[in-house]
């Protein structure tokens, strides 16, 4: 509980005195970035991570966990927002969930090690 009220306190500095939510001003900063103020290394280790992220989704969407998930979308409803990996489409949210299920059965993403 200490932990959560001081980051809900560094939070709230870090948001201004307008208390403005520390999402939006995160968000404000990342409408304004350019992708060329990107330091070079960051850039490379973003491709990598996503590449990495991607092939696990692609293996693991295979899987039987990865198939009730998809089935679990596909019930959710009708929708075409986003892509459920390896195939088909879902709304966000359940197309996310579907997606994380995927990308983390085979524990493949282990790039950070």
């Amino acid at each position: 509980m200490a932990v959560a009220m001081a980051t809900t306190e560094r939070d709230r500095g870090a948001a201004g005195a307008a208390g403005e939510p520390v999402s939006r001003v995160l968000a404000g900063f990342l409408a304004g970035a350019r992708w060329a103020d990107v330091p070079p290394p960051a850039v490379a280790a973003t491709k990598l991570a996503v590449l990495d992220w991607f092939g696990s989704v692609l293996a693991g969407g295979h899987e039987p966990p990865a198939r009730i998930a998809r089935a679990v979308a596909a019930g959710l409803g009708r929708a075409d927002e986003a892509t459920v990996f390896p195939h088909g489409r879902a709304a966000a949210a359940v197309a996310a969930l579907a997606n994380g299920v995927a990308g983390h059965i085979l524990e493949l993403d282990d790039i950070h090690k």
